[in-house]
């Protein structure tokens, strides 16, 4: 299908397959919801793991033969939690104006941030204690090194997309998506599946390996789900962006999808008047 070059994101596979309607209305006629809290948690959340990440290098260089585990995982949520309150702070504008409390939004995401960095802390430690290796010696070497917030793009997929994280095991890379909510009983959710793949694909495009397998963490629930890509998955992927393509062609908007909880669809056929405009989409 011509495109024109244009990219569709990630995370619009995902909206397809959770609500088609809801998706037309943003993509085609640039309409969304306004602001809610759970947006700006999820910024916030976002921006902690980026800005702590970037502080790694100097907390395991801090770590030397004669640190005790517990004084790193203190060390780790320190870091942390400095960060999430800067992070808290800077979203003052939007805190405000949904008329909530910074203090109370530190609060929430206080303990998702303590799993993080406890979960960081003891991978590093664990990798020290393999290795003997400690301080900037243990930084060189650590595995896994991870990325934060890696954008990546393809023309030749037309997508784009935003990954949360990135795991570097020496040549072998490994996505991971972070999610706050609740964890299925097993495996992954289908849109979070999609999501993943999709930035499986797109790695193996722009960085020209072969990445097999990516990991969604429901930090909530504590749990690490794996997903080993395969054909069907490959499939899904590059089916949902031709129907993503399709639906932006269509002239009529999509019906309800049926979703009991799918604030969208909530809003029946007023949803002009409860929307917000968007800005040009680039």
């Amino acid at each position: 299908m011509e495109n024109n070059g244009k990219l569709i994101s990630v995370t619009d596979l995902s909206s397809y397959s959770f609500c088609r309607r809801g998706l037309y209305l943003r993509l085609v006629l640039g309409l969304k919801e306004p602001v809610k809290p759970v947006m700006v948690l999820g910024g916030i959340r976002h921006r902690v793991y980026d800005e702590a990440n970037k502080k790694e290098e100097f907390l395991v260089s801090q770590i030397g033969s004669d640190v005790k585990r517990e004084e790193v995982l203190q060390m780790f949520a320190n870091a942390y939690n400095a960060v999430l309150n800067k992070s808290v702070y800077s979203y003052s504008p939007q805190i405000e104006a949904l008329k909530m409390d910074k203090n109370e939004v530190a609060e929430q995401l206080k303990q998702i941030v303590l799993v993080q960095s406890r979960s960081r802390a003891d991978e590093v430690l664990s990798f020290s204690s393999k290795t003997g290796l400690f301080g900037k010696e243990l930084w060189s070497k650590l595995t896994p090194k991870v990325i934060t917030e890696l954008g990546v793009r393809s023309q030749k997929l037309r997508l784009k997309g935003v990954v949360d994280r990135v795991e570097v095991y020496g040549d072998e890379y490994v996505p991971v998506e972070i999610k706050t909510g609740r964890a299925p009983h097993e495996g992954v959710w289908p849109d979070h599946r999609m999501q993943l793949a999709a930035y499986m694909l797109l790695l193996n495009d722009s960085l020209n390996v072969n990445i097999k397998e990516g990991v969604v963490k429901y930090v909530a629930a504590n749990q690490t789900r794996q997903v080993v890509m395969n054909p069907f998955m490959e499939y899904e992927v590059t089916s949902a962006v031709d129907n993503v393509f399709s639906l932006m062609e269509q002239r009529q908007v999509p019906g309800f999808c049926g979703k009991g909880y799918c604030s969208i669809c909530a809003l029946g056929e007023d949803y002009g008047k409860r929307l917000i405009k968007l800005p040009a989409r680039s």
